[in-house]
């Protein structure tokens, strides 16, 4: 700020050095409530004073044009003039009224844009300090002075800022742009407000963490936390202030952050006032912002001369009565009324005073006839109209001298809404309830006007009193007559509530004032009294639940027994149709649908629910208008159209789904004509639903458990297929995918051929199609190939030319539909080796020669037949752990004792004993032991055959006599150290080492010949022979079959034992390579009784002796993948197939010799 002493001659010097010097000094600055207020010297316009101000600092604190808010901030202002504005110079303050006549708002500061002041109704929010005849309401007279000492004692005044000249001094204030913001509220509260301005607090929107804020009251004992409120923005928080008055010190923190701000509650306003003139009369006032304690309301005071009105007391909210001390006179007039409320003070100068039901206000403002038209026209207070007014009785003429008073130019001279109608030659009015009609006049004027159009203004000077016609450019002030018109609903509407009722605000205008009138809605033949808040936006009214509409709505006014209806215009309620936000999914075979939305009522009756063309059934409302529930039949799709009627009111449509299908099992076919069933949930109705299969359409859809399993015919095609093709489900328009895999021929094992000569080959398996079928053996064609009925079987023709690999097995390679190969290393050349023979004789003539293996009758044993038998053991015994007895003369007891891998050396790797460290239990079928700290797993599954039964294995025909006992050996999870090792899986048989013949004792004796080894123990023999092959990873190997030497740890270790101090021990290690995936071995047992000599010496007791033969049948199958597996290998590997010719022949022919030998 510049010196006194430095000449400052216009705004631009100062705008100059303000650039120059932005951080002002402390002269020429005062404080006042931690804010500090700069008087500049300097003529200026409003506008440069809001742009010099906005750009100064002080402390740096931003500068504003000053806005006073309070009676106390305006005595502080205008007590510095005298020091800093020795001249007649008037001051700008903040406020303006340039976006909308009549209505002041501050133009700068914190408060810019909040509503200061509106001129139609005389209210003051914050407060406002007017001389008695302004603010004017001349067009452009927007900005606010204040007047200086000698021009009507620093009141305010507003200007017309368009004209050249208009300058005035300024003062600036500093405090408050740096802080939050609450702008003002009624003292009615439950108002939502923004606190705004909150800087550097990086406020996360929804985040209410940590902040607290708390309000204190400036003038009582008491405080309020705010509790319900919200982070609307990163620098705003909205809150909910609740009802109270006068002036609080607002804390807003947050964690180690604190703003300290001034809240205010608004301003009281007298409205009306019904005054008793003489002293000791009642006053009472209506208005608004008066609170509820009648104790805050500390000052009331009437006239110019400050007449006070005592005794405050609540008639209802918003309305009081006090006791006037004085009585009013022209020298004592009603003009202006003050009022404090808890320290909050507002004058009135142009209030509303009503008499005998009637209504005046009188505003000695300056304005021309249209002007001052258009001024009383805008007036609308409580539920009272304005209008330019006039005098009609001596009663009206006494109220307007104590209102009506003049100003310092004109005297008390008003415009009256009167003229003179010269063609019907009376008075009439331009404006009001008697507009262009006839009306009586006092005084009557003289004389009558000559032309038209005419003015009357009256002059209320004591000596005069009179009416006189003027030219409508002069300017006068304006007598305000209210009436208590129909009360009128401001628009045409109809108003939508939800069908849980609600509340409802009508605009409504007119109608009456607080005091005197009641008001009522005609509601559905209901009359309900409500309580009209004249200050709020509207006039509400609470439904209840209900349904249906339109209902039409009355409002009326009541005042004694005069009531005035709401006209023409027309406001209805309509209750809000159903409305549908979410349905749960319901399954394929229907179910229960549970819609989820608003406005369903609570009358099931009433609703009814469309699901496209069907209608859902048993409606039952399960929460009250929000969530109802329906039967809904079988269907499908996703875009069903769900319309929710409530007496034949429709929702919108929303679309629910029935749940999309889920497959999951496909039944496994292969490219031939099958049948496919697919598993699932949620599969549609086979009347919706149509199956694809890549092109291949599914033919004889049939349900075999509806919605859950379906099933349809695949009718392969001639040509080329692929095996993976696109399964497609198309049901109600939409179509579901999966991939589908036709399964490639499965090939488990084949007949031998012969080499050099073609042979029939039966290749046994799974998925032969028949479509463009060809088969090959180690690449060469296998003509003529067939497949049986149920595709399982194939029967060709090969020549035998091509040669084996050694002992290696040949591929034999199926290809079905041109495209699908499956292929397996199963195939190998009958054994050219001979039978053992004695005297030239096959198997000494007591059985059956195949591949190189005697296959002896009923009563023969040993490799070539020549050991005559006398009898079959007993039933076979097997306990838990696996372990079989075969009783015989002496018992034989067979077991499977170690696994042991070997290195590429044949040393050992890993062994593990099945007699002390395997652990056994029952799961199902099978018996599952396990090690410890091992992942191998043992299983094994036990089968009696009392009829006995024939069985392929690898190729090879094995015969099982009746009496077997046939086990499955599953060995899982075992993991090679190396893929050049070996695994052993080691069988043990064991009897007594010695037994009697005739009373002889006789060692026990085993060798093993070929692929079986014997043991004979005296009369008794033990047989165990093997299949030729066997399966490793599902592919045919020659077997391996070798006893263990005497010095092989695993046999010393066990002689060593004291319990086989008298037993005879035959190991045999079966050789199986490494595998990735699964291996099969198949040895077979037989205890058989050698005949007796002649005469033979009985050493054992008749009971012991046995009757017939049994056979123990023992296949292992070995998997790295697991238990499940090995079930599944069980299965598949284990059941009965259908032998071919050859087969046949095999078991006829040792038939045939058995029953000839009988003979």
């Amino acid at each position: 700020m510049v010196d006194n002493e430095e000449k400052i001659q216009s705004y631009q010097d100062l705008k100059k050095l303000s650039i120059r010097d932005t951080e002002i000094s402390s002269q020429n600055v005062k404080q006042f409530n931690n804010h500090y207020y700069q008087y500049v010297k300097t003529n200026m316009s409003s506008t440069q004073a809001v742009d010099y101000c906005g750009k100064q600092k002080y402390n740096s604190l931003i500068g504003y044009l000053v806005t006073i808010t309070t009676l106390e901030e305006n005595n502080f202002v205008k007590s510095n003039y005298p020091t800093y504005f020795n001249d007649q110079q008037s001051v700008w303050i903040s406020g303006s009224a340039e976006t909308e006549r009549g209505i002041y708002r501050f133009n700068s500061g914190p408060e810019k844009g909040e509503l200061m002041y509106n001129v139609y109704t005389d209210q003051s929010f914050y407060f406002t300090d007017w001389s008695v005849y302004e603010p004017n309401i001349i067009p452009n007279l927007n900005e606010i002075f204040v007047v200086h000492a000698t021009y009507d004692s620093l009141f305010w005044n507003n200007v017309d800022t368009t004209l050249s000249g208009v300058l005035g001094y300024v003062v600036c204030e500093y405090g408050g742009m740096e802080l939050p913001f609450i702008p003002t509220v009624r003292t009615v509260g439950n108002q939502r407000v923004n606190i705004t301005n909150i800087l550097n607090w990086n406020l996360v929107a929804g985040v209410n963490t940590d902040i607290v804020i708390n309000f204190k009251s400036s003038t009582l004992n008491s405080q309020f936390n705010i509790t319900n409120f919200r982070v609307v923005s990163n620098s705003s928080i909205e809150i909910l202030i609740p009802p109270g008055t006068g002036a609080y010190v607002v804390t807003l923190s947050k964690n180690t952050l604190s703003y300290q701000i001034n809240f205010r509650y608004q301003a009281p306003y007298i409205s009306v006032v019904y005054p008793v003139l003489a002293a000791n009369g009642l006053f009472t006032l209506s208005g608004d912002n008066f609170g509820t304690n009648i104790a805050l309301v500390t000052n009331i005071q009437v006239s110019n001369v400050s007449v006070a009105c005592t005794n405050p007391k609540f008639l209802q909210p918003s309305i009081i009565t006090c006791t006037i001390a004085s009585t009013f006179s022209a020298s004592k007039p009603l003009y202006p009324i003050r009022i404090t409320i808890d320290n909050l003070t507002q004058k009135s100068v142009k209030t509303v005073i009503s008499q005998n039901k009637r209504y005046f206000s009188c505003w000695q403002a300056s304005g021309d006839y249209p002007t001052t038209v258009a001024y009383a026209s805008n007036q609308l207070v409580e539920g009272l109209n304005g209008y330019l007014g006039f005098i009609d009785t001596q009663a009206t003429l006494n109220l307007l001298q104590l209102m009506c008073t003049g100003n310092k130019w004109l005297g008390p001279v008003y415009w009256t809404s009167l003229y003179y109608d010269l063609t019907n030659k009376r008075y009439s009015t331009y404006q009001g309830p008697y507009k262009n009609s006839g009306v009586n006049v006092f005084p009557t004027p003289t004389p009558n006007p000559t032309t038209s159009p005419n003015y009357f203004y009256f002059d209320f000077r004591s000596t005069v009193n009179q009416y006189f016609s003027w030219q409508a450019s002069e300017r006068l002030g304006a007598i305000t007559e209210f009436m208590v018109d129909v009360p009128t609903f401001d628009t045409n509407q109809t108003n939508w509530i939800s069908t849980t009722g609600g509340n409802v605000t009508f605009p409504i205008s007119g109608g009456g004032t607080m005091l005197g009138y009641s008001y009522h809605f005609i509601y559905r033949g209901k009359d309900v009294i409500v309580n009209r808040d004249f200050f709020a936006p509207g006039v509400p009214f609470t439904f209840d639940p209900g349904y249906g509409g339109p209902y039409d709505i009355q409002f009326y006014s009541l005042s004694g027994t005069t009531m005035k209806f709401t006209p023409a215009n027309t406001q209805s309620v309509q209750y809000l149709p159903p409305s549908i936000k979410q349905m749960n999914t319901v399954p394929s075979k229907g179910g229960v649908l549970t819609i989820t939305g608003n406005d369903f009522y609570t009358n099931s009756s009433l609703v009814s629910v469309k699901v496209g063309t069907q209608t859902c059934q048993d409606v039952k409302i399960t929460t009250p208008h929000t969530v109802i529930t329906c039967s809904l039949a079988p269907g499908c799709g996703r875009l069903n159209a769900v319309i929710v009627a409530l007496d034949k009111q429709p929702s919108k449509s929303v679309n629910m789904k029935y749940a999309d299908p889920t497959i999951q099992q496909i039944s496994q076919i292969g490219a031939s004509d099958s049948w496919l069933t697919i598993t699932g949930n949620n599969l549609p109705d086979i009347s919706f639903l149509s199956i694809k299969l890549g092109s291949i359409v599914c033919s004889n859809l049939t349900a075999i458990s509806p919605f859950t399993q379906v099933k349809c015919f695949v009718t392969i095609p001639s040509g080329t297929l692929t095996v993976s093709q696109t399964l497609s489900l198309l049901q109600c328009g939409n179509t579901f995918n999966s991939t589908f895999n036709f399964q490639k021929p499965l090939i488990k094992e084949a007949t031998p051929g012969n080499v050099n000569q073609t042979t029939p080959i039966t290749i046994f398996g799974n998925y032969f199609g028949d479509r463009n079928l060809t088969v090959t053996i180690g690449g060469e064609r296998c003509f003529n190939a067939t497949t049986n009925i149920d595709k399982t079987q194939i029967i060709c023709y090969f020549n035998g030319s091509t040669p084996q690999n050694g002992t290696q097995t040949m591929d034999v390679t199926v290809t079905v539909s041109d495209g699908i190969t499956g292929s397996n290393q199963v195939f190998y050349y009958n054994s050219i080796e001979k039978c053992p023979s004695i005297n030239n004789l096959e198997c000494s003539g007591n059985g059956i020669c195949s591949q190189g293996t005697c296959y002896c009758k009923s009563g023969w044993t040993f490799a070539n037949c020549s050991q005559p038998t006398g009898g079959n053991g007993g039933t076979p015994e097997t306990n838990n752990n696996g372990t079989t007895i075969n009783p015989s003369l002496v018992d034989f007891v067979t077991s499977i004792s170690h696994l042991r891998e070997l290195n590429e050396i044949g040393s050992p790797v890993k062994t593990l004993s099945l007699a002390n460290n395997i652990q056994w239990q029952n799961q199902s079928n099978q018996i599952i032991g396990s090690f410890a700290n091992e992942t191998v797993q043992l299983g094994l599954s036990i089968n009696y055959y009392p009829d006995g039964k024939t069985i392929i294995f690898a190729g090879e025909t094995i015969v099982i006599p009746p009496n077997s006992i046939k086990f499955e050996i599953d060995l899982a999870n075992w993991t090679f150290a190396s893929a050049l090792n070996t695994l052993e899986v080691i069988m043990l048989s064991k009897t007594a080492l010695t037994s009697e013949i005739d009373c002889q004792p006789i060692d026990t004796t085993g060798q093993l010949t070929g692929n079986a080894y014997y043991i004979t123990s005296g009369k008794s023999v033990l047989k165990v022979s093997f299949a030729s092959h066997l399966f490793v990873d599902d592919r045919v190997s020659l077997a391996n079959y070798q006893q263990l030497p005497d010095d092989d740890p695993i046999v010393v270790q066990s002689r060593q034992q004291p319990s086989n101090a008298d037993q005879f021990l035959y190991y045999l290690a079966i050789g199986v390579p490494t595998f990735s995936e699964t291996c099969k071995i198949d040895p077979s047992m037989q205890s058989l009784v050698l005949p007796s000599s002649e005469n033979p010496a009985d050493c054992t007791p008749a009971s012991n002796k046995l009757e017939r033969w049994k056979i123990i049948a023992i296949s292992v199958v070995c998997s790295v993948v697991g238990v499940a597996i090995i079930t599944a290998l069980a299965v598949t590997f284990h059941k009965k197939i259908q032998w071919n010719k050859d087969n046949r022949k095999l078991s006829n022919r040792l038939s045939v010799m058995n029953t000839s030998e009988d003979k």
